[in-house]
């Protein structure tokens, strides 16, 4: 994040048509982009800039192993942080994803109930 920026610019992994044809709007800011896995590379990251980059445990084409290599291969210095619903072996995942591609700094953002219910209030 550089001094002028006050938010972290944030890279979102995901399926963008199956999302619009469910009705789910994106945000529309300048600091959020979202793209899919296929997307994924070096053109964009040098486009987006991302400090942070969030996608589900899994997509369509992708697992969060297969996201954290791209962003290794692709010499990504940022976050990496994947979303999910509360589940018992994020950290288990969490291991797995850290031993298989040590460079990336990765980490699991849990979604409790409590959480999602705060968000709707």
């Amino acid at each position: 994040m550089s001094d002028t920026q006050e938010f972290p610019v944030m890279l979102v992994i995901g399926d963008m048509k199956r999302w619009s044809r469910d009705g789910r709007g994106l945000p529309q800011s300048s600091g959020v982009h979202f793209v899919g896995f296929q997307s994924l590379d070096q053109a964009c990251l040098d486009k987006v800039r991302p400090d942070i980059v969030l996608s589900g445990l899994l997509g369509p084409d992708f697992d969060v192993v297969d996201v954290a290599a791209r962003l290794e291969a692709l010499a990504f210095a940022g976050r990496y942080r994947a979303l999910c619903d509360n589940i018992p072996s994020a950290d288990i995942i969490v291991a797995e994803v850290r031993e298989q591609v040590p460079a990336i700094d990765f980490d699991i953002l849990v979604l409790n109930d409590e959480l999602r219910m705060k968000e709707r209030a």
